[in-house]
């Protein structure tokens, strides 16, 4: 079982390319760190005054220990302020299912 956290924010208009260069370099930093299988940056839609990150990690013990990183939670308090306070975390299980 795979665990995927998503990060959505809908900063300021003067602040969403800010926000999006902090998640990449939040997904870049977190793929360096154990247990990680996947991470994107994503966009709702063309016109979108959001953005976010998704990324999969092996456990959700992987995932709580990227999350409690200095340097992830450095780069996230920098996000949470240039997003003006406006974002979500969610976790997810995520079971693997038969094709």
């Amino acid at each position: 079982m795979s665990y995927i956290r998503l990060t959505m924010a809908a900063p300021p208009a003067a602040r969403l390319t800010e926000v999006r260069a902090l998640y990449e370099r939040i997904v870049a930093h977190v793929a360096t760190l154990p247990g990680y299988v996947s991470g994107w940056v994503v966009i709702p839609g063309a016109d979108a005054d959001e953005v976010g990150r998704i990324t999969v990690w092996e456990t959700p013990a992987d995932a709580h220990l990227a999350a409690n990183d200095p340097l992830a939670m450095a780069l996230h308090a920098q996000l949470h302020n240039a997003a003006g306070g406006r974002l979500w975390d969610r976790s997810f299980a995520a079971d693997t299912v038969a094709a």
